[in-house]
């Protein structure tokens, strides 16, 4: 069983504030850094910006979203504080600051920051998405069911919503739904090779019934 969690977010807009010449060039940087791996790279280049924009709160984010990436829920989780301290309404700092808690095993508080991040963020997937994910690891996948229907009524391309759909749908041999939630996510993803394996084995589920 695959557990998905949304870590990083770099695509938001960032709001260029003070040497918003210097710092959209750290921020380029910084994504050239994260695509080809360098994780650590990326961070120390956020961190620049912040030391220039101390607004940045999506740096902040990114940050947090950076270090849960790599498995540093203990680092993951003040960085998403700090975001969330700057703008108390940004719902994607709640989101890291859930998966931060997590990834360290503390799936109260992590709830909590998820059904923060939906009072914020009514329409995103994220959040209910987020809160599918902890359903599925206490077994109860009716209910994860039921929040990542709710994420991709919310985005029809939210790719990881119909993947983890169709992986809580095969766990309870609804092999029927589950196909044609992993065939959505194909669409999306034709080179999805995780998707590919559910597929297969959705399918081989279905011939034996």
């Amino acid at each position: 069983m695959k557990f998905l969690l949304i870590l990083l977010f770099v695509i938001p807009q960032f709001s260029y504030g003070q040497g918003s010449s210097k710092v959209k060039k750290l921020l380029g940087r910084a994504l050239e850094f994260e695509q080809k791996g360098n994780i650590e790279g990326a961070i120390k280049l956020h961190k620049k910006v912040l030391g220039i924009d101390h607004g940045s709160y999506q740096s902040a984010n990114t940050i947090a979203g950076l270090y849960g990436q790599i498995g540093k829920f203990s680092d993951e989780i003040p960085w998403a504080q700090k975001a969330i301290k700057i703008n108390p309404k940004y719902s994607m700092g709640y989101i890291n600051l859930g998966n931060g808690y997590f990834g360290n095993g503390d799936v109260k508080n992590a709830e909590l920051c998820y059904k923060k991040a939906d009072s914020l963020d009514s329409q995103g997937p994220y959040a209910p998405y987020s809160l599918g994910v902890i359903e599925e690891k206490k077994g109860n996948f009716k209910a994860a069911i039921s929040y990542y229907e709710q994420s991709i009524s919310r985005d029809p391309n939210f790719e990881n919503g119909y993947y983890n759909l169709a992986a809580a749908y095969a766990n309870i041999k609804d092999y029927k739904n589950a196909n044609k939630s992993i065939l959505k996510v194909l669409e999306l993803n034709p080179n999805a090779k995780d998707a590919q394996e559910l597929h297969e084995h959705i399918i081989l589920e279905i011939l034996r019934h």
